[in-house]
């Protein structure tokens, strides 16, 4: 049988018997060349000198180094043979042979030599227990015991009238009086009538529940072995009728086929192990099995084959050996080794101890690393990595300095509000002079006037740390913030005495100066602004200021111009568009409408332009204009970003609420939903629909309850459109949502300060103090809170004293406990600890109301007076200004 193939003639032999033989020549010569020759004489010269014969060895053996050992083993037994034959190690292994024969002496009749290592030669300590034992059991106390103990035995084990004597001599056949009690028992219960009965309804029930079929014997089955019950018999009955319906009929039909053809006939064969040596052979084994014939016919299968067949003769073997390792006769030959299982137990615990005392190491080390990383992305700008790093660290240590100054960084990149936490997080961890500053840079940013985060933090930096220009800058931003042009200035000229190369210290005292009323020093500060405008370091920043200046001093054709000079700059943006489209539309231009068109156009390239050029028109009266433009543009643009709300913001400064509640029912602002169910409300109470109103309120409320930042945002709406339960209640459910962030208690607590609600304050209070019970702060203004409004006065008292004897020198926690002295009964003591406090604390407003009043209760009213008046600069309660009421009235 040719299988398919011509046999090739013998005058045109094949191509691929002469590339064999070409193959074999190649071999043979390679065989016999003098390179191999001189290297097979020298591994033989090589191996004769590294396994050199002994006298008591044959020359033929050792072919492989089994018999003849090398040169360095042979150095290593001469070394343990001098070591073994030194004096010390003689005398060792004499002094623990005599101390074996001593601890086993021979027995008298056993051999001297039998058990060499104390097996049959037992030690001294089991002879003297032996000796002891034999003469406690002949000794009359143990003979004793024995004969009681066989009394015992026979009478808790009487022998049956059917047992013999001797059977069961330990209870094996003669059973115990327990025993045989028990089974008196069941007999008499057995042979009464009510046993009888429960045996004839048990046999009843037995034959109902194990039917008798056709098929089955009455007398098999007695346990339930043959005869079925009758939950079975019923599912073999549905099996049955499920085989032989048309449905089962055609599945079996459909698994036979399939089973054809998966497992396929095939042809034939005239080899001793048809198919394959097994029964049948899926299709996916045929075409692998096809394809290594087919491999192997091949130029590269019949050239290495051998390396194919070595893998699978490889993988046999560690197949094999895997097997035999992981079988249960391989474990338990493993187990049976002592030392192994000391290797197993040192093993576990050099992994156990590794992870408890190496764990806290490897996450310190990940800690630095993934802070490192996220420091080098952020100076690199790759913010995305940076915030990624960051998340990390402080998911493995949250007090982490590093990471939470990258996530402030981050923040301000970002114009995040959570900027403001995440600088005050790093300040506490690290209260350095350089986070302090960035704190309130940071505050500068994102508080209103007074700034006092900024103001505060600044006052804390140290006098010595001041002299810095960095300090200088950002104190001079605050002055000019709140309008301290003089102080500013200061500021800013000291920064530039210490960097008088820094353009943009020279800058900022420029900006400052331009608003001086000294004509002079105003104009030498726009000749700065214009040099710093010509050198080019600090881009278009100068002509910012200038175009800023001029728009203040109202010379909008000095500020058109230089805005216009502003926007040929390649550096310049949208928003010097926008400032520009400002200017035009202050001064009246005739140019205004055809610039708001450009404006327009250049807006359609980003829909964050489109969102602010339409927020600007629906604040500038143009509202018509910019629902029209809206309007106008493609679905696919007007519904991205921001511009659906842009698009509710025109509705709604135009007063057209019903358009409006037709336009948001219409929408679906994804991400941004609850936003418009929001305005949805606002459009319902609008048109006097307050029910549908509060119920569309509740479901935004509902659907931002799963995103804090949500809840922030419609806390926020709820404050700009005058709604204050509303904003409340939004506020408080993001407090109890996100428990870890505080600008929901800090809302709360800004929203009540406004409205001067005690109760409001009283809550919040409360709830800083419940999660973190080592706020003294907030535990100190729970407690006057508390006083003030007559509610848990017990308490109160508790904390307030609690609190003073903690600081006394304090003067916010000593005037909570003279307040509480004086609510007590105890007016002069509170009186005497305000009076220990120094005179700069008594001046302070809020101290200082306390003391006045004080004063008054204790009839001092001269003395009360001067306090009293300080009131006027003190931020005050309803029920503060009542007591300074009352107090000024009993003067």
């Amino acid at each position: 049988m040719n299988n398919g193939r011509e046999k090739p003639t013998s005058g045109e032999p094949s191509r691929h018997h002469s590339r064999r033989r070409f193959w074999h020549r190649v071999q043979r010569w390679w065989s016999t060349s003098w390179i191999v020759d001189r290297w097979w004489r020298f591994d033989n010269w090589f191996f004769n000198w590294w396994h050199p014969p002994s006298g008591s060895e044959s020359p033929g053996h050792g072919e492989y180094g089994r018999s003849r050992a090398n040169r360095l083993t042979r150095a290593w037994r001469r070394l343990q043979r001098r070591i073994k034959a030194s004096g010390p190690l003689n005398r060792l292994s004499v002094r623990l042979w005599r101390l074996r024969d001593w601890w086993y002496p021979p027995a008298k009749d056993g051999y001297p030599t039998a058990r060499h290592y104390g097996r049959g030669r037992r030690s001294r300590f089991a002879l003297a227990w032996r000796w002891v034992t034999q003469r406690l059991n002949q000794s009359a106390f143990g003979r004793g015991v024995v004969a009681l103990y066989a009394r015992f035995c026979d009478w808790w084990y009487p022998p049956a009238k059917d047992s013999h004597p001797t059977a069961g001599h330990y209870g094996r056949g003669r059973r115990s009086r327990l025993v045989l009690a028990r089974r008196r028992v069941v007999q008499r219960v057995r042979q009464s009538a009510f046993g009888r009965r429960v045996a004839e309804v048990y046999a009843r029930a037995y034959e109902w529940w194990y039917p008798v079929l056709d098929g089955s014997y009455t007398s098999h089955g007695y346990y339930g072995r043959r005869r079925k019950s009758r939950p079975v018999v019923a599912w073999r009955r549905f099996e049955r009728w499920v085989r032989h319906s048309w449905l089962g009929q055609r599945c079996r039909q459909c698994l036979f086929r399939f089973s054809e053809w998966w497992y396929p006939p095939f042809q034939a064969s005239d080899a001793y192990h048809p198919q394959y040596g097994y029964g049948q052979v899926s299709r996916p084994v045929l075409a692998f099995r096809r394809w290594n014939r087919w491999l192997r016919k091949t130029w590269v299968g019949r050239e290495f084959g051998w390396i194919l067949d070595e893998a699978i003769s490889l993988f046999s073997f560690a197949q094999g050996e895997l097997a035999q390792a992981l079988s249960r006769r391989g474990i338990q030959r493993f187990l049976s080794r002592k030392l192994n299982i000391a290797a197993l137990a040192v093993l576990a615990l050099l992994a156990v101890a590794g992870y408890k005392y190496g764990t806290p190491y490897f996450r310190h080390y990940v800690e630095q690393r993934y802070a490192r990383q996220a420091e080098r992305f952020m100076l690199k700008g790759d913010f995305a990595r940076a915030c990624l790093r960051a998340r990390q660290v402080l998911a493995i240590n949250p007090d982490n300095g590093v990471a939470c100054r990258v996530n402030a960084e981050l923040a301000d990149w970002a114009n995040s509000p959570l900027a403001l936490y995440w600088r005050q997080r790093a300040v506490f961890l690290a209260p350095t002079a350089t986070n302090r500053l960035a704190l309130a840079a940071t505050a500068l940013r994102a508080e209103p006037p007074p700034c006092l985060t900024a103001a505060n933090t600044l006052d804390e930096i140290a006098p010595e740390l001041q002299f810095n220009a960095d300090y200088h800058l950002v104190a001079g931003a605050l002055a000019t913030k709140l309008d301290h042009l003089g102080d500013a200035e200061q500021h800013y000229a000291l920064a530039l005495k210490l960097q008088p190369d820094n353009p943009v210290t020279r800058m900022s005292l420029a900006v400052v100066q331009l608003q001086s009323r000294d004509t002079s020093l105003v104009a030498d500060a726009r000749a700065t602004l214009e040099l710093l405008n010509a050198d080019g370091k600090l881009g278009i920043l100068p002509l910012r200021s200038l175009v800023a200046e001029s728009a203040a001093a109202h010379d909008f054709a000095r500020a058109e111009c230089l805005s216009s000079q502003l926007l040929t700059n390649g550096q310049a943006t949208f928003d010097d568009r926008m400032f520009h489209l400002s200017l035009l539309h202050d001064a009246g231009r005739t140019n205004f409408r055809d610039f708001l068109r450009d404006t327009q156009q250049r807006a359609m390239q980003q829909p964050l332009y489109i969102g602010e050029l339409t927020a600007w028109l629906n604040q500038s009266g143009f509202a018509s204009n910019a629902l029209a433009w809206l309007q106008e543009m493609p679905h696919q643009v007007s519904s991205r970003g921001f511009l659906p709300l842009a698009q509710a913001d025109a509705y709604v400064a135009l007063g057209k609420w019903k358009d409006l509640e037709t336009y948001l029912e219409a929408e679906h602002w994804v991400g941004q939903d609850h936003v418009r169910i929001a305005m949805l409300a606002l459009a319902l109470r609008k048109e006097a629909s307050k029910q549908g109103s509060a119920l569309a309120w509740d479901r935004a409320v509902r659907l931002a309850s799963d995103a804090p930042t949500a809840l922030g945002v419609l806390a926020q709406l709820a404050l700009d459109w005058g709604w204050l339960p509303e904003a409340e209640q939004v506020l408080w459910r993001a407090a109890s949502k996100v428990p870890n962030q505080p600008w929901p208690l800090t809302s709360l607590q800004d929203l009540y300060i406004a409205h001067r609600d005690t109760a409001g304050l009283r809550r919040v209070y409360q709830a800083l103090m419940q999660r973190d019970p080592n706020d003294e702060l907030a535990r100190n203004n729970f407690a006057m809170l508390s006083l003030l409004s007559g509610k848990d006065l017990p308490t109160a008292h508790e904390y307030a004293a609690e609190l003073f004897a903690r600081k006394p020198a304090n003067p916010v926690f000593a005037s909570t406990y003279a307040f509480s002295l004086h609510l007590q009964g105890k007016t002069k003591e509170g009186v005497e600890v305000l009076r220990a406090l120094k005179p700069d604390d008594l001046a302070n407003p809020a101290v200082a109301v306390y003391y006045g009043v004080m004063l008054s209760a204790a009839g001092e009213a001269q003395a009360s007076k001067d306090y009293l008046d300080k009131s006027n600069k003190a931020f005050l309660l309803p029920e503060e200004l009542a007591l300074v009421t009352s107090a000024r009235k009993v003067n």
